[in-house]
């Protein structure tokens, strides 16, 4: 439920007519019928009133309460005057067709780093972008909501001592997240000079960024009518922890001709060989008896399959992590991976950093 996942609480005791939720950061409490049909004056009434609480507007609480476990991402295409009601045939054809092209690509690199895909999309990952939907599109420099469904997380009980958690990502959110986390950092390597080094562009590669995704960037950037591609991104109450990603990312129409030169660049690249670099979320953070350290686990992708990954780490970085955790951020991983029992390790304490939407840490060893 929509105030159970935004920190109300329940009333201690419902009668008949319902009951006050409460929430902590508000002065005021609401009444909430029960049942509540969201097609009557009660249903109303209480958007009303969450509106004057939360300092909203009844339609943007009606939104978040239904897209619940919707993530959206709300894409828009920008002039320098304000194009509200129309926007030339041919510009809007590619918005939809290339951002189309740029997630499906991004479902495909959220199951492994892939420079060019070269039309060989994972079948899996183009089981989650069937998911997806084209809402209406909304005036204000024409803007297209792309709805993806998720599922909520299923959290597994905590009944290791000195072990904290946090709820698993589900694919659908990865698919998100990878995207919102393309974009982000590729808007952050095309305008400084100069071009970007080899390392910058595996950066780029491990964030899900690939041929692909670029030159369908460039095609919507070239576009006479457009000044600015943008994303304004929303993640779903109940889908668990919001990734840290930027909500806003915004690339202008001048970062065309170094994001077409990144996509050549990226057909001919090839992933580092080697050393493994993963990327997730935290899902796990254990503390060793004595206090001196502990292990740190990623939730990740390994050969195209679901796994975590975990790491022995210092008590300095165990610290980082838990903070990485609560923050939802994106870790990574590297090193040598190898199996211990039913677990997956790597080789090399603390190799494990945050993974930066604008930079990125590099883990030690």
């Amino acid at each position: 439920m929509y105030l159970s996942a935004t920190g109300w609480v329940p009333p201690a005791e419902s009668g008949p007519q319902g009951g006050l939720w409460r929430n902590p950061d508000y002065r005021y409490s609401v009444p909430v019928p029960e049942p509540l049909p969201d097609d009557g004056p009660d249903w109303e009434l209480v958007l009303d009133r969450l509106a004057m609480v939360e300092k909203s507007t009844p339609q943007e609480v009606e939104h978040r309460i239904r897209g619940r476990l919707l993530d959206v991402a709300n894409l828009c295409a920008a002039k320098d005057l304000v194009i509200e009601d129309a926007i030339p045939l041919t510009a809007a054809v590619s918005m939809v067709r290339d951002s189309w092209i740029m997630l499906r690509s991004c479902a495909t690199t959220s199951l492994g780093a892939r420079p060019h895909i070269a039309g060989n999309y994972r079948r899996s990952a183009d089981d989650l972008i069937d998911l997806v939907r084209m809402a209406h599109t909304r005036r204000g420099s024409f803007i297209i909501p792309i709805y993806m469904p998720v599922r909520p997380p299923e959290e597994e009980p905590n009944q290791i001592i000195g072990l904290e958690t946090a709820p698993p990502e589900s694919g659908e959110r990865r698919v998100m997240r990878t995207f919102a986390q393309s974009l982000a950092i590729i808007g952050s390597v095309v305008e400084p000079e100069p071009e970007p080094s080899a390392n910058t562009v595996q950066d780029l590669i491990y964030a899900g960024v690939s041929h692909e995704f670029a030159a369908g960037l460039t095609r919507i950037l070239k576009n006479k009518s457009v000044a600015e591609f943008a994303a304004n991104f929303e993640w779903a109450t109940l889908a668990g922890p919001a990734p840290s990603t930027p909500r806003h990312v915004a690339i202008p129409a001048a970062a065309a001709a170094r994001i077409e030169r990144l996509s050549r660049r990226l057909k001919s690249e090839r992933p580092a060989r080697g050393i493994e670099m993963l990327t997730g979320p935290v899902i796990g953070v254990q503390r060793s008896d004595d206090d001196t350290g502990g292990v740190v686990t990623i939730q990740t992708v390994r050969a195209a399959r679901l796994c975590h990954v975990s790491v022995n780490v210092s008590r300095e970085r165990l610290d980082q992590a838990l903070d990485w955790m609560k923050q939802r951020s994106t870790a990574l991983v590297s090193g040598r991976i190898h199996r211990v029992g039913a677990n997956l390790f790597s080789d090399s304490r603390d190799s494990i950093g945050l993974f930066a939407h604008e930079q990125l840490f590099q883990p030690d060893g």
